[in-house]
């Protein structure tokens, strides 16, 4: 052989084409090591015949495939919120300085595409769910959409993950009063429209149209106007979103 190294890459495949484990890639190709440059010797031919020398090698890589992965992918998450609230409640009450509301459960559906192996973009419906309130006045529920961007640093689809989001629509976080008035001393903080996000999360692969989701991500609601539908007093805040769902490839 001629050169000193060699580039390769090894995948397994099942019978549908989809890629079970492979080491190496075409951007990231393992490396072996030959030595010094040079032909190994040939044994003598037995017949007699006088030794030729060696067609040369062609040393280019071959063109490679990268991996396959699914285009369009469904997932869903359920977990919880918390989040820092400031301003004024739903129930027209006045947050305390240095306030966490929770919001007890939150569910996000998305759909997204993969523009490549590692990178996609998706639709993502965000439904908070603040639990507990006690006074009257308020909504229950949290809705908004956002656009997520997300980048996977390994092209197989798995392991860690980093996302930005975009979106409009309300977050609401449950909050205690500084009150004494017994069975009215829980209200909700409404905060956004606006919403901008950002996170990180992980993707635990189980087949090759399955995973498991663990995501982790802040959302910062800013107030561009003070009232908007069922929410009397939009605020300005921050939330964190902990989430375990389930994906599907397509």
């Amino acid at each position: 052989m001629h050169g000193a190294v060699v580039h390769y890459y090894i995948a397994a495949y099942d019978a549908n084409n989809k890629v079970l484990v492979a080491k190496g890639s075409s951007g990231s190709p393992n490396i072996l090591d030959l030595g010094s440059p040079g032909t190994l010797p040939r044994a003598p031919d037995p017949a007699g015949r006088p030794e030729t020398a060696p067609p040369e090698h062609d040393t280019t890589p071959a063109p490679v495939t990268s991996a396959r992965y699914s285009r369009i992918v469904v997932a869903a998450s359920i977990g919880t919120g918390l989040g820092y609230v400031t301003g004024k409640t739903e129930g027209d009450n006045v947050v305390q300085q240095c306030c966490i509301g929770v919001s007890r459960v939150v569910v996000t559906p998305e759909v997204r595409y993969n523009l490549g192996p590692q990178l996609s973009i998706g639709a993502v419906a965000r439904f908070g769910l603040p639990l507990g309130a006690n006074i009257m006045g308020h909504s229950s529920l949290a809705p908004a959409g956002l656009v997520r961007l997300g980048y996977t640093f390994s092209d197989s689809g798995g392991g860690l993950h980093v996302m930005a989001e975009l979106g409009f629509g309300i977050l609401r976080n449950t909050i205690q009063l500084d009150t004494q008035t017994p069975g009215m001393d829980t209200d909700i903080v409404a905060q956004g429209p606006l919403l901008l996000g950002t996170g990180i999360g992980y993707t635990k692969r189980l087949g090759d149209s399955l995973a498991l989701l663990f995501d982790l991500d802040i959302i910062a609601g800013i107030a561009l106007v003070d009232k908007l539908g069922t929410a009397i007093h939009l605020n300005n805040g921050v939330g964190a979103d902990m989430r375990l769902g389930v994906a599907v490839g397509f």
